[in-house]
């Protein structure tokens, strides 16, 4: 923020009366002109656009990684799953078939 000078653009400003209240108020309590609580504030609003931009920019970058992990998280439920598929076939063979669960259900009998 810049003191004001000489050669600082002069002009007039209508603005609602509850608007201008709040203003005094803002500038009492800051130790402050009106004119310089105005432009503080205005200052300020410039700042946080920038900063909102840069926000979602952020944003947008995460929902990217997050939607990149929810794909890697699909794949490995489904060779999960896959898994305790198999792992569930051979706990029944084994149960089924109790002399003969040492080979598998995937091996042929008496062969290698």
């Amino acid at each position: 923020m810049c003191g004001m000078a000489r050669e600082d653009l002069h002009f007039r400003l209508r603005i609602p009366e509850a608007l201008k209240s709040q203003i005094e108020d803002a500038a009492a309590a800051n130790n402050r002109s009106m004119t310089s609580e105005m432009i503080s504030r205005l200052e300020k609003s410039f700042t946080s656009e920038k900063t909102i931009d840069q926000l979602w920019k952020r944003v947008e970058a995460l929902e990217h990684e997050i939607n990149k992990h929810k794909g890697e998280l699909e794949d490995l439920t489904k060779k999960s799953n896959a898994f305790a598929q198999y792992f569930k076939t051979m706990y029944d063979y084994s149960q089924e078939n109790p002399i003969r669960s040492a080979r598998g259900p995937f091996k042929k009998e008496g062969g290698e």
